[in-house]
């Protein structure tokens, strides 16, 4: 048997472009992430200490779950199914994420813990990040899979973000939104970002 070597494929100017378009994206998703998780978290803080100090608001809790409903049900459908209009768009869905999905999550989020309401962080700051992340996206002209890239890197951003664990937020940036999807494939742009 002779071991004959095969040559490798030279490495094209497209491809350098592609890469170096998905590192520049990714660091802006980063940043949008990082952004949009900052501004929840410090609005949060406050909106927890305004709960704190006025525990009547508590009482309110149900007219404020009767309204947020109410303006879920007014929205785009994409905006209501939240983290499933996320994972579809992850795993190949065309319909994309609506930008509308960032503020209403954001205020939702924060009306919902204002009255005392059960709220987590994750899900709110990955639908502004893959939001604000799948709008930019689009408006650059970026392929379909350009954009799972990147929604990938965003939901990485935003847990690492949210939470100060930059290194689970690479992990779950690759893992769980990529359960059908690009899986390690995307470890580079989550880790970026």
């Amino acid at each position: 048997m002779s071991s004959r070597r095969v040559p490798a494929e030279p490495v094209t100017h497209s491809a350098v472009v592609t890469v170096l378009r998905i590192v520049l994206l990714s660091a802006v998703s980063g940043a949008m992430a990082g952004l949009s998780s900052f501004v929840f978290l410090v609005v949060l803080d406050r909106v927890t200490d305004t709960r704190d100090d006025h525990g009547w608001l508590l009482y309110f809790l149900p007219i404020a779950g009767f309204l947020l409903g109410a303006a879920y049900l007014r929205s785009d459908p994409r905006v209501r199914d939240g983290n499933a209009t996320m994972l579809d768009a992850v795993r190949g869905g065309t319909n994309g994420v609506p930008l509308q999905l960032a503020p209403t999550t954001l205020v939702g989020t924060w009306v919902t813990h204002l009255f005392g309401g059960s709220g987590g962080r994750e899900g709110t700051a990955m639908q502004m990040s893959g939001a604000l992340t799948d709008t930019v996206a689009r408006a650059l002209h970026c392929t379909c899979a350009e954009r799972r890239v990147l929604l990938h890197a965003a939901t990485g951003g935003a847990f690492g973000a949210v939470f100060g664990v930059p290194f689970a937020g690479m992990a779950f940036g690759v893992e769980e939104p990529g359960r059908k999807g690009l899986g390690w494939r995307a470890i580079v742009p989550a880790g970026i970002a």
